[in-house]
Formats: C-alpha cells, sequence, structure tokens
C-alpha cells in the first residue's frame, strides 16, 4: 500500500487553464475509480504538434493536456479510468503535452508536419499542473508513459525532453519514478542516465 501524504491547500489555478470535459468525447470514459485509487501522474507526448486551439484535444483520451502556449486543459476528471496509458491505467492521471518532441536517440516521428520541443510555457505549466495535483490529490508519484507499455511505438513517450524538464522536476519535488529499472508487467523501464 502507498502512504499518501495529507492533502494540503492546493494552488491557485491559473487563469489560462480550461476546463474542455464538456467537450471531451464520451467513448474514452472507460469507467469510475476511486479518488483514493489515483496515486500517481502518467507523461505523455502527442508526437505531433496541433497547435494552441483547445478544440483541437478534446479527442484525446487523457485527464489533462498542456499546449504549447502553456494553457492547461481539464479533458477528464481524475476519479474518471481512462485507457491511454496501458498498464498504468488504474491509479495514474494522464497529462498530454502537444507536441512532435525528439526521441532518445536525437530522431524524430516520421511523418510528422512539425519537429518540435517543449515550450518555456509547457514546462512552466507541467510543472505547476503537478504542484496542483500532488498538493490537491496526493500523487505520489510521477511514471513515463513507457513504464507501462510495451513495445517500441510507444518506448520513447513522451520523451527525453518532458521527462527531465517535468518528471525529473517532481522527483526533486519528493515524487517518485519507482527507481532504477521500474516497469510494470511488460512496460519498458527508464534508460539510466
Amino acid at each position: 500500500m502507498v502512504h499518501r501524504p495529507p492533502v494540503r491547500h492546493a494552488p491557485r489555478l491559473p487563469a489560462d487553464w480550461s476546463d474542455r470535459r464538456a467537450h471531451a468525447l464520451a467513448s474514452k470514459r472507460k469507467g469510475v475509480r476511486k479518488s483514493a485509487d489515483v496515486t500517481s501522474v502518467v507523461l505523455h507526448r502527442t508526437g505531433s504538434n496541433r497547435g494552441s486551439d483547445p478544440a483541437s484535444c478534446d479527442h484525446l483520451g487523457t485527464h489533462f493536456a498542456v499546449l504549447p502556449n502553456g494553457k492547461v486543459l481539464t479533458l477528464f476528471d481524475e476519479d474518471v479510468l481512462l485507457h491511454g496509458s496501458k498498464q498504468l491505467n488504474a491509479f495514474t492521471v494522464a497529462v498530454e503535452f502537444v507536441g512532435n518532441f525528439p526521441r532518445a536517440d536525437g530522431g524524430w516521428r516520421t511523418g510528422a508536419a512539425t519537429r518540435d520541443l517543449p515550450t518555456q510555457a509547457q514546462i512552466r505549466s507541467g510543472r505547476h499542473l503537478l504542484d496542483c495535483l500532488q498538493c490537491a490529490v496526493g500523487i505520489t508519484h510521477v511514471f513515463a508513459h513507457r513504464q507501462g507499455t510495451p513495445g517500441r511505438r510507444r518506448g520513447n513517450c513522451p520523451g527525453p525532453h518532458i521527462r527531465r524538464d517535468i518528471g525529473e522536476w517532481g522527483m526533486r519535488r519528493r515524487l517518485s519514478d519507482g527507481g532504477a529499472g521500474w516497469r510494470i508487467g511488460n512496460g519498458e523501464a527508464m534508460p539510466a542516465a
């Protein structure tokens, strides 16, 4: 059983936070879980740049999306079970960063129209979102999508930039990534630094 820290007062949400729950696809909703079961965040990247139009993310199966302009979109409540994170679904809140970010080997997703780096606004907003979830929900872990998904297709998700600038930042704020070599089921562990 994971020890949950006492829930502190949540930080004030920024003005660039947008509630898109009424626009999110109901077909992405796979069920409801107890809020107490949510202990972690899993970080994703879209693999393509949809720009900063909030409506471009309404089809995503994640709880939150962070646009290039830094706007954070709420797509589903934290107690909604989604299936976008494979073996991590039961206990995680999914956060998608919009962009085609480079792989760990420096290459890019083929066929994508853009080659992006996370913007400073995305990094600031992603960190603020982690802080909000740590305070309000009591999350204790931050994972990369690859840690719960097998195979080459998701082996890079969320990419080294999001992992470093958001995930490792969260770890410095007392979140865990499960430790060296951690993965669930047939997911892929993070490479050694």
